[in-house]
């Protein structure tokens, strides 16, 4: 399989209890530790933006101007990539890393097409666009100029299609592409792997429109989209990890349709308020600005609250000795629309007391909420039928015994 499948596998696997963090409940939403660590990425995304845009235009030759443009809409999703790595190492693999970033870019070329569709067919991106009125003698750009915007109900209408349809539904539905290949990969051995998989998958896409956009807008546009729209895209590239996450892990069945529901809402009604703030002018500029900001942070809590519920059961684990063991297949680029896991060969189950394999939901079924996820975390790993899938093994109480995955 493309990036982390693997094939039929039938060697006895070890027990890796002692690459296993045991899980000890929910954490706080977040601490002091989580708000240092929240400032200190927003401030070296801010500085690292801030700086070669600022060299660029003190530099005489263009060429300068534009790598330092360039470098300031790259350097925002170098942060939060080097964050995520550092922070869960133990569950990843760069070469994914990459593959998953790199993919979720080459699925921008059918979205561009669609673009270039309507752009040169209806002229769709031209209707109701904002003027800028110069009186006589002043320059464009100059602080005498005004803009000016047509208030029909037709242009509004417009901006809604345009923020929930065109910028929302497709983007996010390429980035559930990317994701949801590897989503039941060998390689996604816990929680923590598929998130961070995920969140490359929407820096992929967000850094290539990061760059478009402070290549056109300079600095304060840089400024701007390093604090607020990198992180929206890497928020709505979690939530769709998230979601398939519960699916993989906790056998909770979920459809693409209600992956999208969320990351399509939160992107959209980020887009609307910056779109519809711009067009009425004035201080709707602003409170724009600060809706489009609470929908941001509303989707991070979305995020925080789903990562903790799932890390409270799923365990973090090493991915390395698994890959040393054979147990877990190393990513390759190889076709990558084509060859997804399939869900049935990572659904994790687990032994109860009676020597038959649950599922999670299974065990929350009979037991209650509380107790079944006790009885979960407790639980011995149960052979798959196709190969060993990591996540099986996840949770292994000292003395369980090890089998044999046919």
């Amino acid at each position: 399989e493309g990036g982390g499948g693997g094939g039929d596998w039938g060697a006895p696997v070890p027990a890796v209890s002692a690459e296993v963090q045991k899980v000890k409940g929910q954490r706080p939403f977040c601490g002091g530790w989580c708000c240092a660590q929240v400032t200190l990425v927003f401030g070296a995304s801010i500085a690292l933006s801030v700086g070669p845009s600022l060299l660029g235009e003190k530099a005489e030759n263009p060429v300068l101007k534009i790598v330092g443009l360039v470098l300031s809409g790259l350097l925002p999703t170098a942060v939060l990539m080097s964050y995520c790595y550092c922070s869960f190492r133990r569950s990843l693999l760069k070469k994914q890393m990459a593959i998953t970033f790199c993919e979720a870019i080459l699925w921008l070329v059918p979205l561009m097409g669609v673009f270039l569709l309507l752009r040169f067919t209806t002229g769709f991106f031209s209707w109701c666009e904002c003027e800028e009125v110069c009186p006589a003698g002043s320059e464009a750009g100059s602080d005498d100029c005004e803009r000016v915007c047509d208030q029909g109900a037709n242009c509004y209408a417009h901006d809604a299609f345009t923020a929930f349809i065109l910028a929302s539904l497709l983007e996010e539905c390429l980035k559930y592409l990317a994701i949801r290949r590897i989503t039941f990969a060998s390689l996604v051995v816990d929680a923590q792997s598929l998130f961070i998989y995920s969140a490359c998958g929407a820096l992929g896409f967000a850094t290539v429109e990061n760059v478009l956009y402070v290549l056109s807008g300079g600095m304060k546009v840089a400024i701007l989209r390093a604090v607020l729209s990198v992180p929206l895209h890497m928020s709505t590239g979690l939530l769709i990890g998230c979601s398939l996450g519960f699916r993989r892990f906790l056998s909770t069945p979920v459809r693409c349709p209600l992956v999208l529901v969320t990351p399509v809402l939160v992107h959209g009604f980020y887009d609307i308020f910056l779109f519809w703030g711009s067009r009425l002018g004035g201080p709707w500029g602003a409170i724009g600005l600060l809706l489009g900001c609470a929908t941001c942070i509303l989707g991070w809590v979305r995020v925080r609250a789903q990562i903790l519920q799932l890390e409270a059961v799923v365990p973090q684990t090493d991915v390395r000795p698994l890959i040393w063991q054979g147990t877990v297949r190393p990513p390759t680029v190889l076709c990558l629309p084509c060859c997804w896991a399939k869900p049935e060969e990572g659904v994790e189950r687990r032994l109860a007391d009676d020597g038959k394999a649950y599922t999670y939901q299974e065990f929350l079924t009979y037991f209650g909420d509380e107790d079944g996820a006790r009885a979960w975390r407790q639980a011995g790993p149960a052979p798959l039928p196709t190969r060993p899938v990591p996540v099986a093994m996840l949770g292994r109480p000292q003395g369980a015994v090890t089998g044999r995955h046919e």
